[in-house]
């Protein structure tokens, strides 16, 4: 069910890097013009983004690659319309690149921060107008943990519930859709849509104009971006939008046009559309220590704080660097950033110590981030400078004073909800971590198991064999409660066993069951002589109605899950659904009957002449329904808002 959560969520990867490196560009006035591609990475990136197309069935796919001592490469593959048969243009067709748009707020923010209006330590709601983060923990919110992704916010769906044309500012949004503040500020890093929302408030509110004019007037006009927007497709130009590629989802065997997902005031956070040829000076300006062509956005030493990490409690795992997801992938630091918009993936890293940047989009949600990130790694890999080191640093050795067992359980995302219903749909834990031969781990995330091997040198650090790292962390006491992933933005909590996903499963298994066996024998009883007493009818009506309340709540539970998981972009316009309001409704009759059930106790034993197996059946049933009903409690069913 965490999946469902994951329907309208995403962004992943990259690695650290400190120093400012001035990269020979071309066009700039540090180097010199470059008039070719590179002839052989050509030819390796077409073989490969042509064998992906097929492979993983996508439409259309978009690459743009910055390297040293060549102009940029600028390809497209495949379809950018279906049913037109319109190839994709690297230079001219539009890809919407998601969360990669956060890497222009993010710059933003630390133009204003170089010229002194911001300062990244100071509570948040001193630069905001409209909106205010509530108090919690005794400790303000930062730019900086919003730069980090450790502002400490749970996850919602609301984000994605605001269509285009809603006429609501961005303040009014963010204060209507606060989310809760779970965490201390700086203990947990947890990707935030809204959080990346009101950073671009507070450039908006700091400089004075509208982020959308900051964002075209400051930074896409400057570097020559002319196709790059932030509109919704349904309000560009028509230009433009004639020349944005289709998105498609895969069904039947073949790709069928979708909706586009729409965000309104929320854009800064995803909206974005570009071409891989416009990424390409985006790369090149981050790349050259923040100018482009002679034009200068950031100093130099602004530029390369933004690749540095202000919280680096996990130095040889990955985490956010100022924005930028930070990681190592076979020695190599990268930063960069993904993002998904329903039927659109996109994914940028830069390998900055390489003069390497790589921009890569496709218009399908087929596969996820597969063949992206296929491209982008063997790409690093092709340009790293030990091809004879691509193993990777994972050996066989031992994990430094630990063994497998300390990490061995089931962990849970914490990018997801607490406070409300939608809590429910992260019960699936993200992460489930059992031990293998040679204090080696086997990690399953998303249904795929990988084998993690310790990297030596570093405690509670793993990584598999494709270069992702797995980093534990553990309390004051030792014990290991916490797991990072290689996206960077993401933390996961472990498990204990009355909030264990499961545990909810087998409470509402143990319920129906209990169900369905008082119903039979109710229907077996029916016609037989017996001596009746008012205590025992009365307790035997409750059973029957608690029986019938569990399966009530059984069938809208299960339909609650299949529409969760058909939803579309379009229809999270409409979030809730109604089924989320009955299934609530039918939590709350759960209760109920639970309550009723635990008082009828007394009369079931004490005055009802039924035989000992038919009162312990009926302590059972109440017994399990209480704890299926502190169970729905628990993962916010009932007593929690629905959004």
């Amino acid at each position: 069910m965490s999946r469902l959560f994951a329907i309208a969520i995403a962004a992943l990867f990259a690695g650290p890097s400190l120093g400012a490196q001035e990269i020979p560009v071309p066009g700039t006035d540090t180097a010199p013009v470059v008039a070719e591609t590179d002839p052989e990475l050509t030819a390796f990136v077409d073989g490969l983004a042509r064998a992906l197309v097929r492979d993983k069935d996508l439409p259309g796919l978009t690459v743009g690659i910055v390297s040293p001592d060549a102009a940029p490469l600028v390809k497209g593959y495949g379809l950018a319309d279906v049913e037109a048969g319109t190839p994709v243009d690297g230079s001219q067709t539009l890809f919407r690149i998601g969360s990669v748009s956060k890497t222009f707020t993010w710059t933003a923010v630390m133009m204003l921060i170089e010229r002194g209006l911001l300062d990244p330590d100071a509570d948040i709601n001193t630069y905001l107008k409209q909106v205010r983060v509530d108090d919690a923990f005794d400790a303000p919110v930062t730019m900086h943990h919003l730069m980090s992704h450790r502002a400490g916010f749970e996850d919602t769906f609301a984000v994605f519930t605001v269509s285009d044309d809603d006429p609501r500012s961005r303040s009014e949004l963010l204060a209507l859709h606060q989310p809760r503040r779970v965490f201390p500020p700086g203990a947990r890093t947890s990707y935030s849509n809204w959080g990346a929302a009101l950073a671009a408030q507070v450039v908006e509110d700091v400089a004075g104009v509208p982020y959308d004019t900051f964002l075209y007037q400051e930074i896409l006009a400057p570097l020559g971006m002319d196709s790059t927007n932030i509109e919704a497709p349904s309000r560009m130009a028509a230009p433009l939008k004639a020349r944005l590629a289709k998105g498609y989802e895969f069904a039947q065997g073949g790709h069928v046009e979708g909706e586009p997902m729409q965000i309104g005031a929320y854009a800064p956070a995803g909206a974005m559309a570009s071409t891989a040829a416009d990424m390409t000076r985006w790369m090149r300006f981050h790349l050259n220590g923040g100018q482009l062509d002679g034009v200068r956005l950031l100093g130099a030493k602004s530029h390369a704080l933004m690749r540095t990490r202000v919280f680096d409690d996990r130095p040889e795992a990955a985490d956010v660097a100022h924005g930028f997801q930070s990681r190592t992938h076979r020695g190599v630091s990268t930063l960069g950033h993904g993002g998904a918009t329903a039927l659109y993936r996109a994914q940028m890293v830069l390998a900055p110590d390489l003069g390497l940047g790589i921009f890569v989009a496709q218009n399908s949600n087929r596969g996820g981030y597969a063949a992206l990130s296929t491209l982008t790694d063997l790409v690093v890999e092709r340009f790293a400078p030990s091809p004879a080191d691509m193993a990777g640093a994972a050996t066989s050795e031992p994990a430094p004073a630990a063994s497998a067992a300390d990490y061995v359980g089931r962990y849970r995302n914490n990018r997801r909800s607490f406070s409300t219903f939608t809590a429910a749909f992260s019960t699936d834990e993200s992460l489930v971590v059992v031990g293998g031969e040679d204090g080696a781990l086997i990690v399953t995330a998303n249904d795929q198991p990988r084998r993690y091997l310790p990297v030596p040198g570093t405690a509670d650090l793993f990584e598999a064999d494709t270069g992702a790292r797995l980093m534990f962390q553990r309390d004051d006491a030792g014990q290991v409660t916490t797991a990072n992933d290689s996206s960077g933005v993401h933390s996961y909590e472990r498990s204990g066993a009355l909030n264990a996903g499961p545990t909810l499963v087998l409470s509402l298994v143990a319920a129906t069951l209990l169900a369905l066996t008082t119903l039979l024998g109710t229907a077996w009883r029916w016609g037989r002589p017996a001596v009746r007493t008012a205590p025992g009818l009365l307790a035997s009506r409750v059973a029957v109605f608690s029986a019938l309340s569990v399966l009530l709540f059984l069938t809208i539970a299960v339909a609650t899950v299949a529409v969760m998981s058909g939803l579309g972009a379009s229809d999270l316009l409409r979030y809730p659904p109604t089924v989320m309001h009955l299934a609530r409704a039918a939590g709350w009759l759960l209760a109920v009957m639970a309550a009723i059930m635990l008082l009828a106790l007394r009369p079931a034993w004490a005055g009802s002449n039924w035989g000992l197996w038919r009162r312990l059946h009926f302590t059972a049933f109440a017994l399990a329904l209480a704890f299926l009903v502190f169970q729905l409690w628990q993962w916010r069913v009932i007593g929690a808002p629905l959004i």
